[in-house]
């Protein structure tokens, strides 16, 4: 029996043809997909192949040549079977240099970054943007859960501006000539500096996923609204088991793969052993405890991030948990469970896509998957702001992002750079 596919496309089309004129009433719109060749691409792919053209491109972006060879087919075979465009972008460089330095510089120094928050902005939807651009589609497309949605106010926070209004055309226009070759990419253009336009038009906002397991908003906090414009999330209504359903019905094997859990770069390797390999900082420092004394040894700082209770290489009499890191002198300060927790955040390079007032409240993730825990935000300067939970909350680590929601609307967030006790 078929899977009733009604209530998605009729999603999608409620959604992403608002904007069609009235001369390409009757022509189907172009969209330019993200095609890995996972199930959640694969899905993508299938569903809006029954609404637009679809053209596809495969990302290199880790360096590891069997990796990307593998994947590259994958893409490929199924592009074929679904008789649609696939092409092919090389990453490389630019995804060395925009993510994995400043990954592995931030471990180096002590932090937990995450390199997807990076990835997003920077990296994948600009590079679809641009090649968007040059094959002439309407919109981008990812197998991301999440949706996007328009809005006007919401609890405490004044929208008062004139958001941009810019589709792919006018967003690469001033892209130069070559820029858009699919064997190099220019960094011409520039997701994040937002080119406001004399237009009174309703804010656009990411919003979580309908499947709240999957939903993948806070790797996202940082696309700006003229990217969310154009950006079509099929599967932001859907559960993994309906995606799979849908591939199934295909025929296609993407269907039974094991979802993908690591960070792409790591090769199927532990992150622990890929640090091992790449910082390579196996110098040895203090374990203290909270009265800075000497309670033993380790063999690099860069085996530990704040909160870690396991691995901690000895044995102190009790489960310790790390509550601090001082890159400088290579030590790792421990303490039990009860002294593993904060009450208020400071963060950095915030980025809210939209004027934020001086104060709001909010529900705020630590992490992807976290417990949405309820904050009161306040600017301390131009740079920063702080995040006061209502009570005390395990700690998180500096590096990580804190992202703000209003139910499930995506506010806006920012890097971890402080954790406070009041």
């Amino acid at each position: 029996m078929k899977f009733p596919l009604k209530r998605t496309l009729l999603q999608i089309l409620s959604i992403y043809r608002t904007d069609m004129s009235q001369d390409s009433k009757n022509e189907k719109q172009k969209v330019l997909l993200a095609l890995s060749g996972g199930v959640d691409s694969v899905a993508s792919a299938i569903l809006l192949k029954r609404v637009y053209e679809v053209e596809t491109v495969t990302f290199l972006m880790t360096g590891n040549i069997a990796q990307q060879e593998e994947q590259t087919a994958k893409a490929s075979e199924v592009a074929q079977m679904l008789g649609i465009s696939h092409h092919v972008l090389d990453l490389t460089q630019l995804f060395h240099e925009q993510v994995l330095q400043p990954f592995l510089d931030a471990w180096r120094s002590g932090k937990t970054p995450n390199p997807c928050v990076v990835c997003n902005p920077h990296v994948k939807f600009k590079a679809l943007m641009t090649l968007a651009f040059k094959l002439d589609c309407d919109f981008i497309a990812t197998g991301h859960y999440a949706r996007v949605g328009k809005g006007n106010n919401f609890s405490g926070i004044e929208m008062n501006y004139s958001p941009p209004r810019r589709d792919v055309n006018e967003y690469a226009v001033n892209v130069p000539a070559g820029a858009h070759s699919t064997s190099e990419y220019s960094d011409a253009v520039d997701l994040v500096k937002v080119n406001k336009m004399q237009r009174s038009e309703s804010p656009v906002f990411l919003y979580r996923a309908a499947d709240p397991r999957r939903d993948q908003s806070y790797f996202m906090y940082r696309l700006p609204p003229e990217v969310l414009r154009r950006v079509i999330f099929p599967l932001g209504g859907l559960s993994k088991d309906e995606a799979r359903a849908i591939v199934a019905e295909e025929g296609l094997s993407a269907a039974t793969e094991a979802d993908s859990q690591d960070l792409c770069f790591l090769g199927g390797k532990p992150l622990r052993d890929y640090l091992r390999d790449h910082v390579a900082l196996n110098e040895p420092g203090p374990f203290l405890d909270l009265q800075g004394r000497a309670i033993g040894e380790h063999r690099g700082i860069w085996q530990f991030t704040i909160g870690q209770r396991r691995r901690l290489g000895e044995t102190f009499g009790r489960r310790m948990t790390v509550v601090a890191l001082d890159p400088e002198r290579r030590a790792v300060t421990l303490g039990d469970e009860s002294d593993a927790v904060m009450d208020a955040v400071i963060l950095e390079d915030c980025y809210f896509p939209y004027d934020m007032p001086q104060k709001f409240d909010a529900t705020v993730k630590l992490r992807s998957q976290g417990i949405p825990l309820h904050v009161h935000v306040e600017k301390v300067s131009n740079k920063e702001i702080m995040a006061r939970f209502d009570g005390p909350v395990r700690l998180s680590s500096p590096g990580q992002s804190a992202v703000f929601y209003e139910d499930d609307r995506l506010l806006g967030g920012g890097i971890v750079t402080r954790l406070l006790r009041l």
